[in-house]
């Protein structure tokens, strides 16, 4: 019995001899460096990705509407022209001699009936002889109007403000009617046409923010908004068609007839605190995150949401005015000893004095 009583003191002697050691350790162990970051407050909102096709909201491939011969070309590829502005003539020779012909017929038609009203009124001629020189005045008139229309057609010009394509065609060329000349488009401004899952109709409205990425990297990033929805689902892919308009950048990235990535945002808005996703640890299905307070670590329990990017939407958890850890958690516990970036500068700075 003694020997019984005499092991179990001794082994609560050395398991309180170890719990003393670990509390030792702990208050001896070097503080744990860590880099840290603000707690940011940020507007978030539901979202869906999407693939879309650009398009020109006002865009055209301008054509020959009369046959000839290339004679002068007035723009250059890229060139933003105005509405009005002169493009291509296509030699008018043989038109301009047609509205001169014409211009002279109706001339010449315009006199005898201003001479027939005359003698009409004097009751020198028949009603029959003054409704002849009306209507061949009239007839002439409507080939003048025709053959200057016909003349304005050998010069092409820009129908709307937009940027010249490359000109398709050279001085010299021989152009039929019908052959295209040149590309046409608006770029400041330009329709997005797209599609999401049927699940999301009833969700999504006209006026939602919609966010355009281009390339794989993101670098240049557009945003507009939705004008159009389908009024109907696609029975085939079960997709709902969109459009959006979009401004586009300084640069003119967006081209029409271009792959773009879109972002379509729905639902109301609200503020949510984001976090650098390196900041929180998964513990089966709970999250936590460490604060700085002072120069010690604290676990904070936390409700994440979803994650964009890398960083992470906490739903509830933390506050705008704390200063979350992002790096070491590995080494930390709650109450560790902790240094950070600012700590450590003072330190440096200090040493240097």
């Amino acid at each position: 019995m003694f020997k019984k009583n005499l092991l179990v003191i001794v082994c609560l002697s050395l398991i309180g001899i170890a719990a003393c050691s670990k509390k030792d350790d702990d208050h001896g162990a070097p503080p744990v460096f860590v880099t840290t970051a603000p707690v940011k407050t940020i507007a978030w909102q539901k979202s869906v990705q999407a693939t879309g096709t650009l398009q020109a909201i006002q865009g055209a491939q301008l054509k020959s509407e009369v046959s000839g011969r290339v004679t002068k070309i007035y723009f250059k590829a890229g060139q933003v022209v105005h509405a009005g502005d002169p493009l291509i003539d296509i030699n008018p020779s043989i038109l301009l001699a047609q509205y001169n012909a014409a211009q002279a017929n109706a001339q010449l038609q315009a006199a005898n009936f201003q001479r027939a009203k005359k003698l009409y009124q004097q009751k020198i001629i028949s009603k029959a002889d003054y409704d002849n020189a009306f209507a061949s005045a009239a007839s002439t008139k409507s080939l003048a109007d025709a053959a200057a229309a016909n003349l304005a057609q050998a010069r092409v010009k820009a129908p709307f403000d937009g940027t010249a394509g490359i000109n398709l065609v050279n001085v010299g060329d021989y152009v039929a009617l019908g052959v295209p000349l040149l590309n046409l488009q608006q770029l400041n401004k330009l329709r997005v046409d797209f599609s999401v899952p049927e699940l999301y109709a009833g969700m999504v409205k006209v006026g939602d923010k919609v966010k355009l990425t281009i390339g794989d990297t993101g670098d240049t990033a557009v945003t507009g908004q939705v004008i159009g929805i389908d009024s109907a689902i696609d029975q085939t892919t079960r997709m709902l068609a969109l459009q959006g308009i979009v401004s586009n950048d300084a640069d003119h990235h967006l081209l029409p007839g271009g792959y773009t990535q879109v972002t379509l945002y729905y639902g109301p808005g609200t503020n949510y605190v984001e976090v650098p996703q390196t900041a929180v640890v998964d513990e089966d299905a709970s999250h936590k995150v460490y604060i700085l307070e002072g120069q010690k670590a604290k676990e904070i329990p936390i409700e994440v949401g979803e994650r964009v990017g890398d960083q992470v939407i906490v739903k509830s958890g933390l506050k705008p005015s704390q200063v979350i850890i992002t790096s070491g958690l590995i080494k930390l516990h709650d109450g560790a000893s902790v240094i950070d970036e600012a700590a450590m500068a003072k330190m440096q700075a200090a040493k240097k004095q």
